[in-house]
């Protein structure tokens, strides 16, 4: 009810602030950069080479620093709504230019076409410390990402360079850890780039891997190794998930050894050569069916996105 004391409140109340029409612009600005970004991180559709790889990497790189400026720009309009003023250092930040460019982050070289995003900012001035500060949090997502990109791109230019090297691709490692239950006891014989491991979050792992290139990236991945050489590796368990090299024959090799160390009641799944199929593997087919085990053909093309179009199977044993 508007009375002689609602009167008195309004006279005595002084008018509330106007808008700072920053907020609105900021807001603005940075609702315009989302497509730009979502564009700039589109799936490659070409074949994957070395300088299409690079490319792309820093296209990737570029999207991560316009999300850091969309991220401060949204920062800034809720500095301004929320409080009427933004921090001092940052006063004078009216443009989207001047944001983005307190946002670069230092790039390393680590050999040919391969330019890695340390995260580290390039900007120390007090205005470039300011906004690092002030976006922090919201960040924290971000390096997340950027991370899981910067590991995605080396296994991809490591599958080029390491002979034999083919990630697992996750529509066959689904089919291979199908019926795995949560905690199971898990050895991986030749555990690349943590394909498979990956997609078993909650098991516990075993792991071997001879190359030390790809060891060390399981071990940023916080993996432990437990053996380089698995034909050195005499533990059992109860699943046993792999991959093998190809190469001589291995492959067979490596499934025959690691029956040896699969416990009674265990399941074995691995992918092999389709050369299993003519007279190289006729010794194997042999001693397959004398375990009971059984193998398919998977696709062709299944290892495209891998790299290679090498025709393969999946063998699964039950112990």
């Amino acid at each position: 009810m508007y009375n002689e004391q609602s009167k008195e409140w309004r006279r005595n109340t002084p008018p509330p602030a106007p808008k700072n029409p920053l907020i609105d612009k900021f807001r603005k600005m940075a609702d315009a950069l989302t497509d730009k970004i979502e564009d700039m991180r589109a799936p490659m559709t070409q074949n994957s080479t070395p300088k299409r790889e690079a490319q792309r990497q820093s296209k990737l790189a570029d999207a991560n620093h316009l999300e850091r400026t969309q991220t401060a720009l949204r920062a800034l309009a809720h500095e301004l709504e929320a409080w009427g003023c933004v921090p001092l250092e940052l006063a004078g930040l009216t443009s989207k230019k001047a944001i983005h460019d307190l946002l670069y982050t230092r790039f390393v070289n680590r050999g040919h076409y391969n330019h890695v995003d340390t995260g580290e900012y390039t900007n120390t001035t007090p205005a470039g410390l300011a906004i690092h500060a002030l976006i922090a949090g919201d960040n924290e997502e971000q390096k997340a990402r950027q991370e899981k990109e910067r590991i995605e791109a080396t296994v991809r230019q490591l599958a080029g360079e390491i002979d034999g090297f083919y990630p697992t691709p996750d529509n066959i490692i689904e089919r291979m850890i199908g019926g795995i239950p949560s905690g199971a006891d898990v050895l991986e014989p030749s555990a690349g780039a943590g394909n498979i491991c990956d997609m078993l979050p909650d098991a516990k792992l075993t792991l071997c891997e001879a190359n030390y290139t790809l060891r060390e990236l399981l071990e940023s991945k916080g993996y432990t190794i437990a053996e380089y050489d698995f034909l050195d590796y005499e533990g059992t368990h109860d699943y046993i998930v792999m991959n093998p090299p190809f190469e001589r024959g291995q492959d067979m090799q490596h499934i025959q050894h690691a029956y040896n160390c699969l416990n009674e009641g265990g399941r074995l799944v691995s992918v092999v050569s389709a050369g299993i199929l003519n007279g190289r593997g006729d010794k194997f087919r042999a001693w397959l069916d004398d375990v009971g085990g059984w193998y398919e053909e998977l696709p062709a093309e299944s290892f495209k996105e891998s790299g290679t179009n090498v025709s393969t199977c999946l063998v699964t044993i039950d112990k």
